[in-house]
């Protein structure tokens, strides 16, 4: 964990500049295709929300996104206010609500 606090702006700085390269962009396209226009997501892991959430914002889906690290969550925040986005151990989330999705 305290990996990815110190090192939160570097790897989101590096996914940003590899999202040409993003190695499981057709499947992700696969999965949103599937999705209607304003479906619910739960996006484990979802880092600082680029390019997978934004990508999904961008087809119209709802998402809440869960992170172990505070600084990734934050970006999240900042890049999309309008989704729901938690820090917490993923495998420990207990959420009361029903998604049409999960990635």
């Amino acid at each position: 964990m305290d990996h990815y606090e110190r090192h939160a702006l570097d790897w989101d700085d590096d996914r940003n500049r590899q999202i040409a390269a993003w190695n499981d962009k057709p499947w992700h396209d696969r999965f949103v295709n599937e999705l209607s226009a304003e479906a619910t997501v739960l996006d484990l892991g979802c880092g600082s929300g680029s390019p997978v959430a934004t990508s999904m914002a961008d087809r119209g889906l709802r998402i809440t996104g869960v992170d172990a690290s505070p600084p990734l969550v934050s970006l999240c925040r900042q890049r999309l206010p309008d989704h729901e986005w938690l820090v917490g151990d993923v495998r420990l989330l207990r959420y009361p609500r029903r998604f049409d999705g999960g990635i």
